[in-house]
């Protein structure tokens, strides 16, 4: 399965397993949102009910982890 993660103003794919991946990365900058995307925190701009939107390109929130997500945001 791919995995797309956006980073910086990039978008990445790779084919590498989702957990292998994710282990690579800073866990407090990057959050799994849907099944297939991975998300810079750092870089979303608007939280809404079913995406985030980083750099105009909209971001899918799965209902798996829209809770985490939210909780997330309103942390900060």
């Amino acid at each position: 399965m791919n995995l797309l993660i956006q980073y910086k103003i990039r978008a990445y794919v790779t084919t590498q397993p989702n957990l292998e991946f994710k282990k690579g990365l800073p866990n407090e900058m990057f959050f799994q949102c849907h099944q297939r995307y991975l998300v810079n925190l750092e870089k979303v701009t608007v939280l809404k009910k079913d995406f985030v939107i980083i750099h105009n390109a909209e971001i899918p929130i799965s209902q798996k982890y829209k809770q985490e997500m939210e909780a997330l945001f309103d942390a900060l």
